[in-house]
């Protein structure tokens, strides 16, 4: 399994680089090639198992639509031919038509549609609980963007929290196998039993590292999220 890292360097701020080591961690078939963010990606000429990217700064966010702009045309191949993505936090903006941002319109890679609006007024911090298929998500959000007008599936069944915004009932953004959440930060290592779900897909075996206190670990900050937000 090839797992490519988009620019680790910028793209990381909240240790988002942790699931990508963690993920690697499971097992011995995996194969991590981390895009510096002065090089050409490794996707636009070579075929990938999985494309991952994580949490940046809005400066940062765009300079990467700029430099993924002239691939769009090889991402929404890789999107269409069922290869996975997993955007974190407002790396999933990037593949939106456009973020409104301080009454400017940044014009992202217009593959998946929706569009992402900014309120630097109004910081949202929030908890979340979900599904995925038949597993418990939690994760936490800490954002000013937020998703508006998506024609995509989520990608999160919502058990407690904020979805894409504050009206929508979804969290997330699903188009085959790219998966975007904004959900932030050390996702795999939270939810041990989605990376095992991702590896099994494919069709690694995964040895979770540290197997028994990360279950145990993942186990009570599912409960604690539940007494937390559902009173349980």
């Amino acid at each position: 399994m090839k797992l490519e890292f988009l620019f680790p360097e910028i793209c990381g701020i909240y240790g988002d680089a942790a699931n990508v080591k963690y993920m690697a961690m499971c097992s011995d078939n995996i194969e991590v090639i981390n895009d510096d963010f002065d090089e050409e990606p490794y996707f636009v000429n070579h075929d990938v198992d999985m494309i991952y990217m994580g949490a940046m700064t809005e400066f940062s966010q765009n300079a990467v639509i700029e430099k993924l702009m002239p691939y769009k045309k090889r991402l929404k191949e890789l999107i269409d031919n069922n290869t996975y993505f997993l955007m974190t936090y407002n790396a999933v903006e990037v593949f939106g038509n456009y973020i409104e941002r301080s009454g400017n319109k940044i014009e992202c890679l217009g593959i998946l549609d929706f569009y992402s609006k900014y309120d630097y007024n109004t910081r949202h911090n929030s908890h979340f609980l979900g599904k995925f298929e038949d597993l418990e998500i939690i994760g936490f959000k800490t954002q000013f963007g937020m998703i508006y007008d998506s024609k995509e599936k989520g990608l999160f069944e919502i058990v407690k929290g904020t979805g894409n915004n504050p009206k929508e009932n979804i969290e997330g953004i699903r188009k085959n196998n790219f998966m975007g959440t904004y959900l932030l930060g050390p996702l795999f290592i939270q939810n041990p039993l989605f990376v095992k779900n991702l590896l099994k897909k494919f069709g690694i075996e995964p040895n979770l590292k540290f197997e028994n206190e990360i279950l145990d670990a993942y186990t009570d900050r599912v409960n604690g999220y539940k007494h937390f937000l559902l009173g349980k």
